[in-house]
């Protein structure tokens, strides 16, 4: 571990143990951070705090349920640097460090040990949902009827504007034609 990462971890307390949902919106934001895609496998949760990572088509990652949030970064800055330097050892502890420390610098600036990924508890009935939906998809068909009559506009203005050069153009020919 980077001294610079030492540092920022003993000064916001990264010895704390994260729940289980905090741990998986964690590893899949900072899988998208790192690398800029979506993580598609699985997380499982084992005992005790080791943590490993398995390749393939469907990755899975294993994670102990006593890893502090400083094991979690670690684990993710390991597994990112490996996948975005496209080695399958440990790249380079300089890169290695990097990476670390870019995923604590996010986690710190996300307020992510502050209780953000904790659970989100939404009480809402199903008639709510529906009416919620109904909102927005009215909402997102207004704004395509908002495009297609500005399209419209804009269209209606370059005809307007083609037929007047036609006519200035048959006009100007005319003119020429009657000259002796």
């Amino acid at each position: 571990m980077h001294p610079t990462t030492k540092a920022l971890w003993a000064t916001i307390g990264g010895d704390t143990v994260p729940t289980r949902a905090e741990v998986e919106r964690a590893i899949k934001k900072l899988y998208r951070f790192g690398l800029g895609t979506r993580f598609d496998g699985t997380i499982k949760f084992s005992r005790g705090d080791t943590w490993s990572y398995q390749h393939g088509e469907d990755p899975d990652i294993f994670v102990g349920t006593r890893c502090s949030w400083s094991d979690v970064v670690m684990m993710m800055s390991r597994i990112v640097a490996c996948i975005y330097y496209r080695e399958q050892a440990l790249p380079g502890e300089g890169k290695l460090d990097k990476m670390e420390l870019k995923l604590v610098r996010e986690v710190i600036k996300r307020g992510w040990m502050g209780g953000k990924l904790a659970d989100i508890v939404v009480t809402r009935t199903p008639e709510q949902a529906a009416i919620e939906r109904y909102e927005a998809k009215v909402k997102a068909l207004n704004k395509r009827l908002a495009a297609w009559q500005a399209k419209h506009k804009r269209a209606a203005n370059a005809m307007r504007k083609i037929n007047a050069q036609l006519k200035r153009t048959h006009y100007n020919h005319a003119k020429r034609k009657a000259k002796p």
